[in-house]
């Protein structure tokens, strides 16, 4: 490993260790910068340095032999060592090497930090925040055993490993949904379920493994709101609607930006209604539909604020497109359009947009999401076998009916947004931050 030092000395012929250094183990920065213009090789040497200080990680702290360096954004093979280096003036100075340890997450900056284990057999100066630090060529290669001291490459930052998984995640949001409803039958059955302008409150949630490509959605949101019966009597119904969806993620495209994700989604629709005639009708609708969601990413699910960026950053746009081959609809409450709905479909589809926002003086929940999107969902109802019709109507409702009825809504959800719990807790495995 001395040898190995020595080459690097050699090689980039920016540093200058007295023999009292040497007899020394602990050393503070100095906080004398050299004033002396730099000319001729001097200016050639300062501007390597100057060059080398911006492809190098800052020390953050040391504790017991174990320094924390800055995140690059990328992860290191185990054992890859490091080389520290203290700034003096123009010049750089050697100060001690190590080799990569683990990476730790903390969680009060929000931020990922390179845990490097010190050769305490070969400390020159102990680093100290403010210090420097370059990954070194792999340690199996001839210039760190002796066999070739002579291609020994200059230190530049590693380049990102390819990673062509997607970040695990938890939020956890709520609401409000904007809706409408409209229906079309070819019946006296259900003609009034038309309103518009309500509101509702909303409730999402979701998670995303980092280690497997699955996920689970679930958003919900229910209320009342006053109908008319075609007797222009007003009476109040109500709405329950959930969705839980299980996706598997592909693999991201055109430099991540690009998401696909197949879902499987589970309906559940509830319409409840106080009116007793043939006009308004109680039906529950269950479904199994499966699609496809596409989101264009412009920065990570799991975004961290940078110095230099804006506490609130534009995440990304998804849209997505669900199809149900069979649904079931049963009318409940007395009036019945049939026992069977055989034939009956559905479809949905949503459009919309997601910010980040990076809070960093709130503890653990720092990075927030708010959503925003537009969708409608359509039902295609058959019905078949006996129909129920209105007590003392003496228009009964006619077997085998159709209808068409269709919900369009705006939705807005505010909540928080957390890396995948388990990888908080378990340690990050080398995966590099997205």
């Amino acid at each position: 490993m001395k040898f190995a030092l020595i080459l690097l000395i050699g090689h980039l012929g920016l540093c200058s260790i007295s023999k009292a250094d040497d007899e020394k183990t602990v050393d503070q920065p100095d906080p004398k910068a050299e004033t002396t213009p730099a000319t001729g090789v001097n200016a050639n040497l300062a501007i390597k340095a100057q060059a080398l200080i911006k492809s190098a990680m800052k020390v953050l702290e040391e504790d017991e032999g174990v320094v924390h360096l800055t995140h690059p954004g990328h992860s290191y093979a185990p054992k890859t060592q490091f080389l520290f280096f203290r700034k003096r003036g123009t010049r750089i100075e050697m100060i001690a090497t190590g080799v990569f340890n683990s990476e730790k997450v903390d969680l009060k900056k929000g931020s990922k930090e390179l845990l490097t284990e010190l050769d305490r057999d070969n400390i020159i100066k102990y680093p100290h925040t403010g210090d420097y630090a370059v990954p070194m060529t792999d340690p199996n290669l001839g210039a760190l055993d002796g066999k070739d001291g002579n291609d020994f490459p200059p230190p530049a930052e590693e380049k990102p490993k390819d990673d062509d998984s997607r970040p695990g995640y938890f939020e956890f949001g709520m609401g409000m949904m904007f809706g409408d409803i409209k229906t079309e039958t070819a019946s006296i059955a259900n003609t009034a379920k038309i309103t518009s302008n309500y509101r509702f409150p909303l409730l999402h949630a979701a998670y995303y493994s980092e280690y497997i490509p699955i996920g689970i959605e679930y958003d919900s949101y229910k209320g009342s709101f006053p109908t008319k019966t075609y007797q222009l009597t007003v009476v109040s119904s109500g709405e329950n609607i959930s969705n839980i969806s299980f996706n598997y993620r592909f693999k991201p495209l055109f430099n991540r930006h690009l998401a696909l994700t197949a879902k499987l989604n589970s309906l559940s629709d509830s319409f409840i209604t106080n009116s007793v005639d043939n006009s308004l009708l109680n039906t529950k609708i269950t479904g199994l539909g499966f699609g496809l969601r596409a989101s264009l990413d412009l920065v990570s699910p799991v975004w961290v604020k940078q110095p230099k960026d804006f506490f609130i950053q534009m995440q990304g746009f998804y849209g997505e497109y669900l199809f149900y081959p069979s649904i079931h609809a049963l009318d409940t409450g007395g009036i019945s359009r049939g026992t069977s709905s055989s034939g009956s479909t559905a479809s949905q589809y949503r459009l919309g947009a997601t910010a980040l926002a990076w809070i960093s003086f709130i503890p653990i929940f720092k990075r927030w999401v708010f959503q925003g999107s537009y969708g409608m969902r359509a039902y295609s109802l058959k019905f078949a076998g006996t129909t129920i019709g209105e007590v003392g109507n003496p228009q009964n409702i006619a077997p085998g009916g159709t209808s068409k009825e269709s919900e369009s809504d705006y939705r807005f959800f505010f909540g928080f947004r957390l890396e995948d719990p388990i990888k908080m807790l378990f340690g990050n495995d080398d995966k590099k931050e997205k």
